[in-house]
């Protein structure tokens, strides 16, 4: 699998195919693929995406996350219990 984000367009595309994703999960999968194979914990992610003063909950991370992998495939962000997240998808490209 492959994926294409372009932050200039806020444009996803999954083997050539265009994915329609709302801002926050667009923010998430940027974040985690920036770094991929980094484990960013739900705080550092809620922090950098939502920011401290928002009034969502912490757990709204798990959320966006099962919703990008349904998007992207369930393999494609691995749980890493009692840490957090990482991406696992190899070939992502950012423009």
């Amino acid at each position: 699998m492959s994926i294409e984000i372009d932050t200039e367009k806020y444009i996803v595309l999954k083997d050539g195919v265009r994915l329609e994703l709302p801002l926050k999960e667009f923010e998430l999968l940027h974040l985690l693929s920036i770094s991929p194979g980094k484990v960013f914990s739900r705080k550092q992610i809620y922090n950098i995406i939502w920011g401290e003063n928002s009034n969502s909950k912490v757990r709204t991370v798990d959320v966006h996350i099962l919703l990008l992998r349904k998007k992207l495939g369930l393999n494609s962000i691995k749980m890493i219990r009692g840490v957090g997240y990482k991406i696992t998808i190899e070939n992502v490209s950012i423009k």
